[in-house]
Order: structure tokens, then C-alpha cells, then sequence
């Protein structure tokens, strides 16, 4: 019999940075908590969160910083995947919101249609707090076995959500946060990104 070998094909990517903008944090938080009654819910995002409602978020300090540390971020993240110079250096946030959460929020699964990539970035956390990726790569006819080959089989991935944690992900990776338990808030700020067409300008 003739030698076989599985061929592992397409893994999904996420970059993930601890220790990022610590010295915005109460900046950031003190103005999220002032702003938090200008805020709306809707049907995935089952929290407090300015998407629809503060435009130009990115622009506002202390938020404009932390967009210019994200963007660094990721464009360390394509690089590190193979990504042009000409390629990275178009690459621009295109929005930021914030979200708190607080006992009995969450966010169902989704992704950021529209975007290249996106971002997570922690404020505040509970130690309970998670952030929950998706394997759209499952077989969808077969049980996995019962000793599985977790970068290949597993059906999610859980990431915990820590103070000053950026997580960077493709926009199109399914992802969620399960109910918080917790009465204490969580804040985080999301971002999307872009790339710029010179086309348009």
C-alpha cells in the first residue's frame, strides 16, 4: 500500500498582542463610561455600543491614538503573512465603536462584512470573559473522533479577554461572546479596517 498523508490546507489566522496602549486605558475608559446612555442594541449586538450612534469615534481622542496603534498592529500582521509593502501601506482603519456589556449581555455570532480586518481591543474585563472563534472548515457529514486533532477538527476556539489585549482576526471569521455572568462591565473597542482605492481619491 502506497504511503497517505493528510494535506492541512487554509488555516485561519489571528494575531494576538497583550500589553498594547496601557498608558490610554483610563483616558479611554473614562470617556467610554461618560458616553455610555449614547448607545444602541440590536439583534446581534446584545450590548451597549456606540456603532450607530458616535461617528467619527476614530477621530476623537483618546481613540484616535489607539486607531494609530491598531493600524501598526495589523499592518505588522500582514507583513508577517506575505502581504506587499505597496499592498500594507494602503491599509487604513475605516471605523471604531465601543461596547460595554454588562450581567446577561453578549453578542451572537457574526461577522464584519465589509472589511479586510478587524479588532478586538480590551479596556476592562471580567476574568470570565471570552471571545469565542468559529471553524467554518468542519466536515459537515461526520462526527469529529474521539481523539481529535484540535488545529483541525475543533469547532471553536476560545481566546480570553485580557486588559489591554488586541486580538486581530480576518473580518470574516465567525466569532462571539457567550452571556456574561458577571455584574461588573466589560469594555472593549472594535475596529475595521480597509484598503485604500486610489482609484477613488
Amino acid at each position: 500500500m502506497k504511503n497517505s498523508n493528510i494535506v492541512k490546507l487554509f488555516p485561519k489566522l489571528i494575531y494576538v498582542a497583550d500589553d498594547v496602549s496601557l498608558d490610554n486605558l483610563n483616558f479611554l475608559e473614562s470617556y467610554i463610561v461618560d458616553n455610555k446612555n449614547n448607545t444602541q442594541r440590536n439583534n446581534y449586538l446584545n450590548v451597549d455600543s456606540s456603532k450607530n450612534t458616535i461617528k467619527k469615534l476614530k477621530h476623537i481622542h483618546p481613540f484616535n491614538k489607539l486607531c494609530d496603534e491598531v493600524l501598526h498592529h495589523m499592518k505588522i500582521f500582514l507583513s508577517e503573512i506575505g502581504y506587499s509593502k505597496n499592498r500594507i501601506d494602503n491599509l487604513y482603519i475605516s471605523d471604531c465603536w465601543f461596547n460595554v456589556s454588562g450581567k446577561g449581555d453578549f453578542n451572537a455570532a457574526h461577522i464584519h462584512a465589509g472589511s479586510v480586518l478587524s479588532a478586538a481591543f480590551y479596556v476592562k474585563v471580567c476574568p470570565e470573559n471570552i471571545i469565542t472563534f468559529f471553524n467554518s472548515n468542519l466536515f459537515s457529514c461526520i462526527e469529529p473522533p474521539d481523539y481529535p486533532l484540535e488545529e483541525i477538527n475543533s469547532s471553536e476556539v476560545n481566546f480570553k479577554c485580557e486588559k489591554g489585549r488586541l486580538i486581530i482576526f480576518p473580518s470574516d471569521f465567525m466569532h462571539s461572546t457567550p452571556s456574561q455572568q458577571s455584574e461588573n462591565l466589560k469594555i472593549m473597542i472594535s475596529f475595521n479596517s480597509l484598503f485604500e482605492n486610489k482609484n477613488e481619491i
